[in-house]
């Protein structure tokens, strides 16, 4: 592991879940540098943890989208690169919800499912205006809804 202060930097190529769910969707909109996760592990109050900062670089497709961080705080590295992948994909989709509407990703992660664009938006998905959807992506939207709300109180 190293010394306490040691912190790795790496692109998480071979990460897959949310590290590449989050490449992936950068891609889509114009993005040319990959995240950088800046990691380091450390032992605290006598448990193990991990911090994580995962920096989304400038795109040139959308010069006026300013690069930005997040960082996060866990105890085991993969969790703790997974929910910090988890959290930029969340605020990726906060920030461009207007960009973001046309695509399949508009579906994941469930920003508020509260809000009315969230209602509506399944509301089509489940036949309410549009015809054309496969009732499969119903049920992996409602999954993915599921899944993300269990990941939330775990990570």
């Amino acid at each position: 592991m190293g010394e306490e202060l040691d912190w790795i930097t790496s692109y998480c190529l071979d990460e897959e879940g949310f590290p590449e769910l989050l490449w992936e969707t950068l891609i889509r909109f114009g993005y040319t540098h990959r995240p950088e996760y800046r990691i380091r592990e450390y032992y605290g109050v006598g448990t193990q943890k991990c911090e994580v900062h995962l920096t989304i670089f400038q795109t040139p497709e959308n010069p006026d989208w300013p690069p930005w961080n997040i960082q996060v705080i866990g105890t085991r590295r993969d969790d703790t690169i997974q929910n910090a992948a988890r959290k930029a994909l969340l605020k990726f989709c906060e920030d461009h919800e207007r960009e973001i509407e046309y695509s399949a990703i508009r579906y994941y992660p469930v920003m508020d499912p509260s809000r009315l664009a969230w209602k509506n938006r399944v509301r089509k998905l489940q036949g309410w205006g549009q015809t054309e959807n496969d009732p499969t992506l119903v049920a992996t939207v409602k999954y993915l809804h599921s899944l993300d709300a269990y990941l939330e109180n775990r990570l």
